[in-house]
């Protein structure tokens, strides 16, 4: 089923079930719209995640001013993902 099918019976079903005088949708049919939109919506918070990630983890902070303790913490949580740590650039 591709997402905007799923988004349309789902909006649908909503509709009905706030008391629109409409059909409702047919348990198979809502069944598989819900699955699509659990996969996309899964897909998408596991693509932010890593997004997230590689920004605290990529990034070369500005300042050379950085808390020794945050700096260790970073440090650690960006080697617990596999990722380089963050830098300091120099001025």
């Amino acid at each position: 089923m591709e997402t905007k099918e799923a988004l349309d019976i789902l909006k649908r079903h909503n509709i009905w079930r706030r008391g629109a005088d409409i059909e409702p949708i047919n348990p198979e049919r809502l069944g598989k719209a819900l699955d699509k939109a659990i996969e996309v919506l899964g897909s998408d918070v596991s693509q932010q995640r890593e997004l997230l990630i590689n920004s605290i983890c990529c990034t070369e902070f500005e300042t050379v001013d950085l808390d020794p303790e945050i700096a260790k913490s970073l440090n650690d949580f960006c080697n617990k993902q596999g990722k380089k740590q963050p830098t300091k650039k120099r001025f």
